[in-house]
């Protein structure tokens, strides 16, 4: 091993500078999957597999021991700070489950599974929401949190979704006053299968 080598490699700034790379690496799948039409399948799955990447590639920056601060003139950049990567890499989750539900419609899928992967998107936009909400707050300089909140829009996504789902269902279940337990339980049963889907 060459003296000093272990120090250097967990030098303050060279941490930032793998962090910065990942970071950079993230939203050029991140811009891939974004790209890609969304009306053939096997676009779809190459799509949320670029997502899928993105958002493990942040959750692996948001776990990098940066300093707060390199020096009184440097601070770390937003991005790089663990409440915003994680907070991004929960909006390409979304987008990643989001693909799941145009892969369902391209595919004529039964409305029940539609209905699974909606609300699937819908929690995975809601938790995404929040925490860019808690990420915002505590880093008041989140400059792409606030690009990729407009790019995302998952308060926006969340409530879509649900509106989708019910749509399905009352589609399925045609009825002037639809059973509000049958309702409930169907609903409790797709969050179920969803947050198994997406774990």
């Amino acid at each position: 091993c060459i003296d000093g080598a272990a120090e250097v490699a967990k030098s303050p700034k060279l941490v930032l500078e793998r962090a910065a790379i990942l970071y950079n690496l993230a939203v050029a799948h991140w811009s891939r999957g974004m790209l890609l039409p969304k009306a053939d399948v096997e676009q779809i799955k190459t799509a949320a597999r670029h997502f899928q990447i993105a958002s493990g590639i942040l959750d692996e920056v948001a776990t990098f021991d940066v300093p707060a601060e390199l020096d009184a003139k440097a601070p770390l950049p937003a991005e790089l700070q663990p409440e915003c990567a994680k907070a991004l890499a929960l909006t390409m989750l979304a987008q990643a489950q989001e693909c799941f539900c145009d892969k369902a419609q391209v595919d004529g899928m039964a409305v029940g599974t539609r209905i699974k992967l909606l609300l699937g998107a819908r929690d995975a936009y809601a938790s995404a929401s929040d925490a860019i909400a808690a990420a915002a707050a505590s880093t008041p300089t989140a400059t792409p949190l606030k690009r990729f909140k407009t790019w995302a829009e998952p308060p926006t996504r969340a409530s879509q979704y649900k509106s989708e789902a019910r749509a399905f269902w009352l589609a399925a279940n045609p009825s002037p006053t639809p059973g509000v337990g049958l309702g409930l339980a169907l609903a409790l049963r797709a969050q179920g299968a969803a947050a198994r889907a997406v774990a």
